[in-house]
């Protein structure tokens, strides 16, 4: 399970990295919140901003950033078969980063930074 969570962290976290370049922005720690839910198969779908960053582009580009990252590796038949509720938090700038996971029927990712890469709390 765990493994399956970070694959898709990561996937996420390179296409955030690569839209954050895009942005020209002072890399400021902004941080913006999405919320999507994850069906078996593997896709993404009802992908929103859960909470704003206050600039439109940083809140635009996380939702990319999951769109972008698709298509995802269907969900291990082991995990279950109900679609999962996903939260993630995607960071502009800073050093500081975290990753938390959560089980069950919402599944937590956690905070990436403008680098892309989760690191241990």
């Amino acid at each position: 399970a765990k493994a399956y969570w970070q694959n898709v962290s990561y996937l996420i976290s390179q296409s955030w990295a690569r839209l954050i370049r895009g942005i020209r922005r002072e890399p400021t720690g902004e941080a913006v919140k999405v919320r999507f839910k994850m069906f078996p198969n593997g896709r993404a779908q009802l992908i929103r901003v859960e909470k704003g960053s206050g600039a439109r582009e940083i809140d635009e580009a996380g939702v990319y950033a999951v769109v972008n990252a698709q298509p995802f590796r269907p969900i291990p038949s082991e995990l279950g078969e109900d679609v999962v509720d996903v939260h993630i938090r995607l960071r502009t700038g800073g050093r500081e980063r975290s990753h938390a996971i959560q089980s069950g029927g919402s599944h937590s990712i956690g905070k990436l930074g403008a680098s892309g890469q989760p690191a241990k709390k």
